[in-house]
């Protein structure tokens, strides 16, 4: 598990993500401004009643399928194969399922949203199946990090780009919305899937009993984490979409979504943790390292954090517009959760890596538990004030506890994980002379290229 390469791994994919945000965010405004506080809480919601099936229903193929083409316990082509006939069965389950579902409860579910919209989002499940689960996981399990970045890329690109010429051609119709995600998901599905197939020649469907047993035994633990961590984050915003007007989720999830771009560096590091924790086997090497990693997240975005504060008034009505002025207090309210959650997600990446996924479902179990009642609690009197609140409190607990966890399990004292160590600021020196020679040659290659 070599440092540099790790950071330049992580700067590569935070390189990635920048990108991304970038597109998001320009996607972002774009949806808020064109169809309202009132249609971006239709919008959300839709999407986020697709990623719930997605969500119940991958049962850990994601995590399995890192964790088994990093260990190479398999070959790639039965990995893939047996995964790929995994993805269909899944698929028409979850499409079946939503089906019956809307058809069951009618207008009881969100009211405001029409029926439509639900069955239409459905199409959406096999495409993030496939892609989400499947094939970035696989590209990230083979250290493909190029590749990965382009897919991560492009699963925000391509539905942005279709977002575009459907308002260009037919104006803010929430069908047309959808189904610009739909067409935008589908490109990319199609790039991977040539992808794929050049890697290990015909891409067909498999059935391999032992690799399905030992890959869903692997993946049921950190299926039912990722199902508590999907709630932990988004539960509020289905308690707002019931409890309050449809508008509000649209003021509180552009809240979230700007908050949440601080993630981008607890993801870009905690991608690589996982696969690099799992194939590493000197335990001291790993008690160094994810600790250094998590105090560095921490660092950096607590000090984005800080400067996002106080610039809250004037760049949500500034790109917003001022439409969107409540989100302003509920965007301040979220960023000390934000800060607290990316050294969590480093530490249960670790865990996880460790071959143990379950203990994270355990910890995320007691905090979606302390997630729903702080929301049940505050989001009828408070609205979504309450539910920013809940959401920092739960955070907090998740990274207090998971701390606890890691500590007991790694052998690490308090001390060595939460202080920083002498060797930080050598690493961060090494780091900073390797990128400034990195681009002290590309200047004197484009100044000859003059």
């Amino acid at each position: 598990m070599r440092t540099i390469r790790f950071a330049k791994d992580t700067l590569l994919i935070l390189g990635t993500k920048i990108g991304n945000l970038i597109v998001g965010v320009v996607f972002s405004i774009l949806v808020a401004r064109i169809l309202g506080p009132e249609g971006k809480g239709i919008y959300s919601l839709t999407v986020l009643f697709s990623s719930l099936f997605v969500t119940f229903l991958n049962f850990g193929l994601g995590p399995a399928t890192v964790f088994f083409a990093a260990k190479g316990e398999y070959t790639r082509k039965t990995i893939l194969e047996n995964n790929l006939l995994a993805i269909i069965i899944l698929s028409l389950g979850g499409i079946l399922l939503g089906i019956l579902i809307l058809s069951l409860t009618g207008q009881k579910i969100y009211p405001d949203i029409p029926r439509e919209l639900l069955i239409l989002s459905l199409l959406l499940i096999p495409l993030n199946l496939f892609n989400n689960q499947l094939a970035t996981q696989y590209l990230l399990g083979v250290n493909k990090i190029n590749k990965f970045n382009l897919a991560s890329f492009g699963l925000v690109l391509f539905p942005f780009f279709f977002f575009v010429v459907v308002i260009v051609l037919f104006g803010p119709n929430l069908s047309a919305v959808i189904w610009s995600r739909i067409i935008g998901l589908a490109v990319v599905a199609i790039i991977l899937f040539f992808w794929l197939s050049q890697s290990i020649g015909k891409l067909s469907l498999g059935l391999n009993t032992e690799y399905i047993k030992n890959a869903y035994r692997y993946g049921i633990k950190a299926y039912l984490g990722n199902v508590i961590g999907f709630l932990n984050y988004r539960v509020e915003v289905f308690l707002l979409g019931y409890y309050l007007p449809i508008s509000t989720v649209g003021y509180y999830t552009i809240a979230v979504g700007l908050a949440e771009s601080l993630w981008m560096v607890s993801k870009s590091a905690g991608t690589l943790i996982f696969p690099a924790v799992s194939a590493e086997q000197d335990e001291d090497r790993k008690k160094t390292f994810t600790p250094l990693v998590m105090r560095t997240v921490i660092g950096i975005t607590a000090l984005a954090a800080v400067v996002l504060f106080f610039l809250a008034d004037w760049l949500l009505p500034l790109v917003y517009t001022d439409l969107y002025l409540p989100s302003v207090p509920l965007f301040r309210i979220l960023l000390p959760g934000i800060v607290l959650i990316s050294g969590s997600r480093i530490l249960a990446n670790d865990i996880a890596g460790r071959g143990k996924p379950i203990l994270n479902t355990y910890v995320g179990g007691v905090g979606f538990l302390i997630q729903l009642i702080l929301n049940l609690s505050l989001i009828p009197f408070y609205g979504a004030i309450g539910a920013a609140w809940a959401s920092t409190t739960a955070y907090l607990f998740l990274l207090v506890v998971r701390l606890a966890v890691y500590l007991r399990i790694s052998g690490n004292s308090l001390r060595s994980v939460i202080l920083p160590q002498k060797k930080d600021w050598d690493l961060y020196l090494r780091l900073i002379v390797k990128i400034w020679s990195v681009v002290k040659q590309w200047l004197i290659k484009e100044k000859k290229s003059y």
